[in-house]
């Protein structure tokens, strides 16, 4: 009796023991559901969240092509307005009253050459007229000098010059 006491205590102990770990067990599972309930959630909202980001892709692809339009014709309307912008009497049919006052052209720049004649150029200038051609003669002093004091009675330098006379013009 006691052996058979002794072999149901221990068969009690392993279902015990038994019982215990099937708990055990339980508890894991009901964990592990409760994990993969957690994850499908997470999944769900993962693919609402990539549906409205795939949504919001397709809004935005659309305002860059439209902004990718007007982009481009605000672009042909700036190169436009600037060709416009550039236009004064040198380069278009513009009148020279039309240019802004504050543009003025770019100064010439020197030549190699000096001023007047140039080596090897044959000088134009009258001939004198010898004496026997002249017809009229005048003698002209100057009464007062450039300094100011009077020239009178005093005799200048001789010097010739050459005058005619061109008709009185009137204003127009």
């Amino acid at each position: 009796m006691l052996a058979l006491m002794d072999s149901m205590a221990k068969t009690l102990a392993r279902f015990a023991a038994l019982e215990v770990r099937l708990a055990a067990a339980e508890a894991r599972a009901t964990a592990a559901e409760a994990r993969a309930t957690a994850a499908e959630a997470r999944a769900m909202a993962a693919e609402t969240r990539a549906a409205a980001a795939e949504a919001k892709v397709v809004v935005l692809e659309a305002r860059v092509s439209g902004l990718e339009v007007e982009n481009k014709r605000l672009r042909e309307e700036n190169i436009e307005l600037r060709a416009r912008l550039n236009k004064n009497s040198t380069n278009s049919n513009k009148p020279p009253s039309s240019d802004p006052p504050f543009k003025r052209p770019p100064p010439k720049t020197k030549g190699k050459r000096k001023p007047g004649g140039q080596p090897g150029h044959k000088g134009v200038t009258r001939a004198v007229i010898p004496p026997e051609q002249v017809d009229e003669r005048k003698e002209i002093r100057p009464e007062v000098c450039a300094c100011g004091e009077s020239l009178q009675g005093e005799r200048a330098s001789r010097t010739c010059a050459r005058s005619w006379s061109c008709p009185p013009s009137s204003p127009m």
